[in-house]
């Protein structure tokens, strides 16, 4: 019971990693989630926000091109502004 609330973890590795992929490819992308006991569904939530994320177009690539943890987070907190508000997402495009 260390995690005491939701935690997720962004690991980029621009040469890639093996992985045991089904395609054999390396991965350049690895997320990791903490959750506190008890907390499924809240983390089933995040899972979905995170894959929604994944299949936007041109995402993994701007993710992969981070230098700094704080352009991960500058990123990551666009898409999560963008989906919990669709309509200025699309006023801005």
């Amino acid at each position: 019971d260390a995690v005491t609330k939701p935690t997720v973890g962004i690991g980029i590795s621009h040469e890639g990693i093996e992985f045991n992929t089904l395609d054999n490819k390396p991965v350049h992308i690895i997320v990791l989630f903490a959750m506190p006991t008890g907390s499924q569904k809240e983390y089933l939530g995040l899972l979905a926000q995170v894959m929604t994320a994944m299949k936007e177009t041109g995402f993994r690539e701007e993710l992969g091109a981070c230098e700094t943890p704080e352009e991960v987070m500058r990123l990551v907190n666009d898409v999560a502004a963008n989906a919990a508000n669709p309509s200025a997402a699309s006023e801005n495009s």
